[in-house]
């Protein structure tokens, strides 16, 4: 909606071309902020009684499923274990 704006505003002022350089500049400070953007671990928040991964005492074990078999225990056979 800002570009139609910005265009429209241009126009009357006889510079068409401006709204494309506005737009071009904050597109490029988008793709630089995107430089400083990182992935988290998925669970930034912990909650009471969490302890945080870098400081657990090693891997996380697979539990065995109630029937004894491999794979989930919901018996979908898409992996999805309730």
């Amino acid at each position: 909606m800002l570009s139609g704006m910005w265009y429209g505003t241009w126009l009357e002022r006889g510079v068409v071309g401006m709204a494309w350089w506005i737009v071009a500049a904050v597109s490029a400070l988008g793709c630089f902020a995107s430089f400083y953007v990182r992935n988290g671990s998925g669970h930034e928040i912990l909650l009471p009684g969490e302890e945080d991964a870098d400081s657990a005492s090693g891997p996380v074990q697979p539990q065995p499923s109630p029937n004894g078999m491999p794979g989930p225990s919901s018996g979908t056979g898409l992996g999805i274990s309730r």
